[in-house]
């Protein structure tokens, strides 16, 4: 008799253990909570449909929860589809066994999608009105993102969401004079700050690059500061020509490395406030044109002058504006 004991105990311990092990590493397929979480994102905005397939489930025993995952989910609004790469979340087996499923958590991957169609989805979620102005600034560009949100006892979305991800090959019109092309960033972005870095971008020739630009939310402003690094930076003479009055003395070519810090306020009217730059450059080569009337001064003088390996360092704020250099 002890032994058809001891024989069934090891039997239902392996057969718990095979199945412990099976759903650790392969988890089941289900339907059964696709309406919490569909209902869960349409509850975002008015207008948004969610098509999911089946959940994936698979346990966690350390934890005591299922991992949940659906690939190739749909997010349907006016008129548009995002397509994103997966949508997982956490179920507790406590909440298995009660037949609830209260959402704590959304872990959304999307797939490459278009800047603007993702900008006209978050202005169906929050109507500011500067998205519908960068909405028309922005021309084209593709971003990849994972956002992760988690939701309170009354299932309101908590501060602490978290986006990260990349934007690429970015462009921008600004009232069509001032274009941004190739722009290039990683991001993250929380309640108050947001991270970008290695950010790169062309503007009128120019190949730009920061290496990073940090952005936090005080008192209804916006603190930014930043940090721009470029090699060999070649300036020629039509941005000078487009910026800078130089009727006397015409800026051929500059060939600059430049390394500079930065930071600055911007208020609700968008007004910049508070600048600070500080800025080492070392002046590769410059070329310039002298109109001047300087012969009965300077017999020889040319008329191209070039400087060369030149090392500047400008301090400006509201209070000052200082150039040192040799």
């Amino acid at each position: 008799m002890k032994k058809i004991f001891y024989r069934s105990l090891i039997v239902l311990f392996l057969t718990i253990l095979s199945l412990i092990v099976y759903l650790s590493l392969v988890g089941i397929e289900t339907k059964r909570f696709n309406n919490q979480i569909e209902k869960k994102i349409s509850n975002l905005s008015n207008g948004i449909q969610v098509e999911l397939k089946e959940v994936k489930l698979v346990l966690d025993p350390i934890n005591f929860q299922f991992n949940s995952k659906t690939l190739g989910p749909k997010i349907k609004f006016s008129g548009q589809t995002l397509e994103l790469e997966s949508i997982k979340t956490q179920v507790s087996l406590k909440s298995i066994f009660k037949d609830s499923f209260p959402l704590k958590n959304l872990d959304i991957s999307t797939k490459s999608i278009e800047l603007k169609k993702l900008i006209s989805f978050i202005r169906s979620i929050n109507r500011d009105p500067k998205l519908l102005i960068l909405e028309n600034f922005i021309k084209k560009g593709h971003i990849i993102a994972d956002i992760k949100l988690k939701f309170d006892e009354n299932g309101n979305i908590k501060n602490n969401y978290k986006i990260n991800g990349f934007v690429k090959n970015g462009k921008i019109d600004l009232l069509k004079k001032h274009k941004f092309e190739k722009i290039n960033f990683n991001f993250e972005i929380r309640k108050a700050v947001s991270n970008f870095s290695e950010i790169k971008f062309r503007y009128k020739d120019l190949d730009l690059v920061f290496e990073k630009l940090s952005t936090q939310n005080i008192d209804n402003e916006i603190n930014v500061i930043g940090k721009f690094n470029n090699k060999n930076l070649i300036i020629k003479e039509s941005f000078f020509q487009e910026f800078v009055n130089t009727d006397n003395l015409k800026i051929k070519n500059i060939d600059i490395n430049s390394k500079s810090t930065f930071s600055f306020k911007v208020d609700k009217k968008f007004k910049i406030k508070d600048l600070n730059i500080n800025s080492k450059i070392k002046l590769n080569e410059a070329d310039l044109l002298n109109t001047f009337n300087l012969k009965s001064f300077f017999p020889k003088i040319k008329d191209q002058i070039s400087f060369s390996n030149h090392n500047l360092q400008i301090d400006y704020n509201k209070d000052k504006f200082k150039i040192k250099g040799k």
